[in-house]
Order: C-alpha cells, then sequence, then structure tokens
C-alpha cells in the first residue's frame, strides 16, 4: 500500500452520504485535507485520515444538505442554534445557551472531525519535554 491520495468515489464509498456532492466539489475538500495529514502517519491511517478530514470539513460547509437540496438556502452547519426562549401562555422560560464552538473545539462538532481527530492523536502524539 503507498500513500497515494483518495478520490471522490474513495471518499463516496466510505462516507456514502456524501454521494450527492459533485465529484470536483470533492476533489476540492481533499486537497484542502491533505495539508491535515502527512506522510509521517502511519501508512495504514493515512487514507483513513484525509477521507475523515475532508468529510469533516464538508460537513462544516454544509454538505450533504446543500447538494442534495440546491435550491434551498443551508447554510454551513450551524451548531449554536438551540432554542433560547420558550412562552406558553403567561409563562416565559429563557434558557442560557452554550456556544459548541469552543477555541478550536470544532473537530468534535462532526463524527468525522471525532475520527480524525483520534487518528491526528494516533499519529502525531503529544511531545514530552522533562
Amino acid at each position: 500500500m503507498a500513500f497515494d491520495t483518495p478520490t471522490p468515489a474513495d471518499l463516496k464509498a466510505r462516507y456514502p452520504e456524501f454521494d450527492a456532492v459533485a465529484d470536483p466539489r470533492v476533489s476540492v475538500f481533499i486537497a484542502d485535507a491533505l495539508t491535515g495529514v502527512s506522510t509521517d502517519w502511519e501508512e495504514s491511517d493515512y487514507t483513513s485520515g484525509i477521507l475523515a478530514f475532508a468529510a469533516h470539513l464538508m460537513a462544516m460547509e454544509g454538505e450533504p444538505q446543500r447538494s442534495n437540496n440546491p435550491d434551498a438556502a443551508v447554510s454551513p452547519v450551524t451548531l449554536g442554534q438551540e432554542v433560547m426562549s420558550r412562552k406558553v401562555g403567561d409563562v416565559s422560560i429563557a434558557y442560557q445557551v452554550r456556544s459548541r464552538w469552543v477555541g478550536t473545539g470544532t473537530l468534535d462538532s462532526t463524527p468525522y472531525g471525532r475520527r480524525y481527530k483520534y487518528l491526528l492523536r494516533m499519529n502525531a502524539p503529544a511531545l514530552l519535554v522533562v
């Protein structure tokens, strides 16, 4: 097995929910994902890392919903849109909304990002300075 760049077909085979996304668009995200994976990784994790990171980037851009319904106004992932208040009759309740966008924790916002984060930890272990 070599460090080959995965294709849109590879991504769609691994994550069939992105079937509706055009191959040229998938290729752009795969190219972007290459910046997050290097040949220093285990060869067995290389392709999976690229595919997971590309799928994460696509989800953050509103895919596959955007491609499934091109006429609809689909915004990128909207993680902070919880119900903030509710009024029923004379009773009104307001909720405190916690943002899920904490620091650089956006990898945790999609299952693809969590997979990539796991592979990243396995292939780029933390350094220990003594």
